[in-house]
């Protein structure tokens, strides 16, 4: 995924998510596999925004300090360990 496209493809996400919340076909939305996809997705998304991060701000730490804090802060919104359930699943054989 090319850097400049990683905006356009959060905010597509963003839109596809709101259309099965809008339309729910399963009595828990979170559970649709359509959103799982788009969760999966978005999780690649992160990942490579994280690396492109870590590069940029590995010679000024106090920039790299506050991107990990507010990785962190992204963590703990998901005390489930739902996110780090969606990355091990999208790398397991098979996976798209």
């Amino acid at each position: 995924m090319r850097n400049e496209n990683l905006l356009s493809e959060i905010e597509k996400i963003a839109k596809e998510m709101d259309v099965i919340l809008e339309y729910p076909t399963y009595a828990d939305s979170t559970m649709d596999p359509r959103m799982i996809e788009l969760l999966a997705k978005g999780i690649a998304i992160y990942d490579e925004l994280d690396g492109l991060m870590r590069g940029t701000f590995r010679d000024r730490p106090d920039a790299l300090a506050l991107w990990e804090q507010r990785v962190q802060a992204f963590r703990e919104t998901d005390p489930e360990g739902f996110l780090e359930y969606l990355r091990w699943e999208a790398q397991q054989p098979g996976a798209d």
